[in-house]
């Protein structure tokens, strides 16, 4: 082809309009030196690749040089399970955004959880319990030592006790503030804080703490007294704050039920058959109009209300310490009621010690005259035989039976009378009533057998045997009574508590609940959790098209170049001024998108090879895919290798490729076809070296007439004989038909698919169009992949190209 000695728009208009070949020798010459750049140029760019692949092998990628095209050969192989990963991790690096969204709003809720949840504090008391002494336990020995801590912990979580705690500290009357729902009670308790740090002077100052009816700082009464009849046991009750310490209640409906003042009784305010309604507020702290929620319940039902968040356990097996602790969210109440419990269980512990001597010593002093008499008369029984019968000497043996008659009969005395102390305690079926009968049992048995044996002695020895035994028996079960009588009375006299108080509760500045650290932990997990189930039904419910095998293996088109998401672009056209767009591949050469473009315009000199002409459409499925930036910056790469290159924008409805040279748009492609000027009057210069472009011209009402005029044909033809390379950046596919009319004048069409935007029936239809149309469709350029998609070397070369692009440019930086 003749190339013209300058590139201005008026000099290429007079050789397109008169130096045309004249004659065939012209054009024979001139076709004869085009096919001997061709073939020069040919050579240069196979010895480029040729270097690049001895590059790539030096740097570890060991691959064999291509004997056909790249874009001819089959797609690499790789290993599935990195693969698997790959999409993993790309999907998550996709969805991050997402992912990072929800996470924070977690913690955001964990956040808001943690300001209005209500602190619970724990208090703990510690008793020593474990070991006790009974002084009626052991005949023998006086004392015996038995663990009582089971019978301690269910005293102390007992009815009885909890519900002296209860009558004592008034627990089933209830008296609390109203606060404004959800944030109310949030903000009273950090105003408490603000005003326990600043002191008293501290006022909220804020209009929206004006509502009167609702606390806002540490607002409270004191409730002495509060009787009402049965039926209103549970029932809710109004108390509002009047001015000067006065009150008025209000019933559930809101009706008056009587007015008072703070120290004042007031009763008869309600009908009653049974209890007389009485009303005793002993202090009021609250501003005027204040609102508080008062209510009565049943005893029972306080028991239970404080059984829920109390724990009795011995604090170490065995160690006879048992520890007491309550939860709440008033942490001085919950001290004062541990404390009180610790006292009240002292107290009875006291109580019942000193009444248990009480009933021995009554047993006790009421057997001593009969056992007296009983011992006398045996003595006197075995006097009198003695002095009739004279001396008789007992055998070894029977002393030895004596002896132990005499002690199975006071050991059955002693177990007799615990028995009948543990009876009215205890069910017969308890554990240390069937212990009892069972030392029973086996003592009656021993001296059953005993008794058996004495039978066979002689009548005498029988006689004295057991006279013996009833004289000593009674004789020292009544010297054992006697002296333990004076042990009683010592005791009860300087009575010594079962009960020790290790510590008592002590209000506790730290919650236990909420635990802020196991929150924001779990806020954070579920956020993760529930980012990543988002991102993953995201993608199953989006199948777009991410992953450009999909297109090659489904479509069966191949993908020419992979065009990674480019990051200085977008920084580029964040500091633009709005009415140039800067061309990546002249302010960033060593970007990554302009090496994939590289590697396409490689693939694309052996397409163009075989091609009718050197026409190149680039089109797309949708718009907003970058297809207009794609086809300035290829042209702009096209023309750094000293090409001259036309770049012609064809989208007369939307087009935009002249902000990208700062030119006006207003006189284009549009005009030359409609007006009938050739087609090189609209042709423009850029700041580009080898590059001139075409603009869109003005909007016409009938694009796709236009295109489809002769004149655009002829224009076409004509035009593209004086360049190298025609690039004409058309409308989308599926919403025109535009790219139908221009692809059929094209040597070669590029689909631009941009990663995440189209599924695969959008592709499909696209390319099924462009095919009836009788465009010569040669394969997809997939552009905007994620960086993090790339990470498993996708796509052969152009994932090397990527990364040897970068190293380029960081060895530049290095020198």
């Amino acid at each position: 082809m003749n190339k013209p000695t300058n590139t201005g728009p008026e000099s290429t208009a007079g050789e397109t309009s008169q130096d045309i070949p004249k004659s065939s020798e012209d054009n024979g010459g001139a076709l004869l030196k085009k096919s001997q750049d061709e073939v020069i140029r040919l050579r240069r760019e196979m010895q480029r690749i040729k270097q690049e692949q001895e590059l790539l092998g030096k740097l570890g990628f060991n691959r064999e040089p291509a004997e056909m095209p790249a874009y001819f050969a089959p797609p690499p192989s790789f290993n599935t399970s990195h693969v698997a990963l790959g999409e993993f991790l790309a999907t998550l690096a996709d969805a991050k955004g997402t992912i990072a969204k929800i996470t924070v709003l977690f913690v955001l809720i964990g956040a808001v959880y943690l300001l209005t949840a209500q602190p619970v504090y724990r208090v703990d008391a510690l008793l020593e319990t474990g070991m006790r002494m009974d002084l009626l336990a052991d005949i023998s020995k006086g004392f015996k030592e038995e663990t009582v801590v089971n019978e301690e912990i269910e005293i102390l979580q007992s009815r009885k006790l909890l519900g002296q705690v209860v009558d004592e500290l008034k627990l089933d009357i209830i008296a609390q503030p109203v606060h404004f729902p959800i944030i109310g009670a949030p903000i009273a308790r950090m105003n408490n804080k603000i005003r326990s740090l600043i002191g008293p002077s501290y006022k909220p100052g804020l209009p929206f703490f004006d509502l009167n009816a609702y606390a806002w700082k540490n607002e409270n009464i004191t409730v002495e007294t509060f009787d009402v009849p049965a039926a209103y046991i549970g029932r809710p009750f109004t108390l509002i704050v009047e001015k000067g310490k006065r009150y008025r209640l209000l019933d559930e409906d809101g009706n008056l039920l009587t007015e008072g003042e703070a120290g004042v009784l007031n009763t008869n305010w309600l009908p009653s058959d049974d209890t007389t309604p009485a009303l005793l507020i002993s202090s009021i702290k609250g501003k005027a109009g204040t609102h508080f929620d008062l209510m009565r319940i049943a005893p029972v039902d306080a028991i239970t209300r404080l059984s829920e968040f109390l724990t009795v356990m011995e604090k170490g097996l065995g160690s006879g310490v048992v520890q007491i602790s309550l939860e709440g969210p008033d942490k001085d109440q919950i001290t004062l009621i541990v404390n009180r419990m610790v006292k009240t269980f002292t107290t009875q512990e006291r109580e019942r010690k000193s009444e248990k001597i009480s009933l021995s010593l009554d047993y006790m002093e009421k057997q001593m005259p009969e056992l007296k008499e009983k011992a006398e008369k045996a003595e006197a029984a075995l006097h009198g035989f003695r002095q009739r019968h004279g001396a008789v000497d007992l055998t070894k043996e029977t002393q030895i039976l004596l002896e132990r008659m005499v002690g199975i009969e006071a050991e059955l005395s002693e177990f007799r009378r615990k028995r009948t102390e543990l009876l009215p305690r205890f069910t017969p079926q308890h554990s240390s009533i069937l212990a009892l009968n069972a030392h029973i049992a086996n003592l009656n048995g021993e001296l059953s057998a005993i008794k058996n044996k004495v039978k066979n002695f002689p009548n005498t020895e029988q006689e004295v045997l057991r006279l013996s035994r009833d004289a000593e028996l009674y004789s020292q079960l009544y010297a054992f009574l006697r002296n333990r009588i004076g042990q009683l009375k010592v005791v009860q006299e300087a009575p010594v508590g079962y009960v020790g108080v290790v510590d008592l509760a002590v209000p506790s500045e730290a919650p236990i609940k909420p635990q802020k650290a196991a929150v924001m932990g779990l806020s954070v997990a579920l956020g993760l959790f529930v980012g990543l189930g988002a991102a993953f039904l995201q993608k199953s419910l989006h199948q777009a098209v991410k992953d450009p095998e999909m297109i090659e293996k489904q479509l069966g088109l191949p993908v020419y170049a992979t065009v990674p998401h480019s990051v200085k672009q977008r920084k580029s056209l964040k500091k633009g001024d709005g009415t140039r767009l800067a061309v990546l591949a002249e302010t960033e050469t060593s970007d990554p998108a302009v090496e994939s473009l590289r590697s396409l315009r490689t693939s694309l000199h052996f397409v163009l090879l075989e091609s009718q002409n050197n026409i190149i459409m680039v089109t797309g499925p949708s718009p907003g895919i970058g297809k207009s930036f794609l086809s300035v910056n290829f042209a702009a790469v096209m023309a750094s290798a000293g090409k001259r290159v036309l770049l012609i924008d064809a989208d007369m409805r939307k087009g935009h490729l002249h902000k990208y040279f700062d030119l006006e748009g207003t006189e284009g492609l549009s005009d030359a076809i409609a007006t009938g000027k050739s087609i090189a009057q609209v042709v423009r210069r850029t700041h580009i070296d080898g590059l001139e472009v075409i603009c869109n011209g003005t909007m016409p009402p009938n694009p796709s007439e236009l295109l489809s005029h002769e004149r655009f044909v002829t224009a076409i033809e004509k035009i593209s004989l004086l360049y190298d390379y025609v690039i004409i950046d058309s409308p989308p596919v599926l919403p025109v038909t535009d790219p139908a009319i221009i692809g059929r004048l094209a040597g070669a069409a590029l689909l631009v698919v941009k990663a995440g935007s189209h599924t695969l029936r959008e592709i499909e239809q696209s390319v099924k169009h462009l095919k009836l149309g009788g465009v010569n469709l040669r394969g997809v350029v997939f552009n905007d992949m994620p960086v993090s998609t790339n990470r498993y070397g996708y796509g052969g070369y152009y994932g090397y190209a990527y990364t040897y692009a970068y190293a380029d440019s960081m060895d530049r930086k290095e020198s």
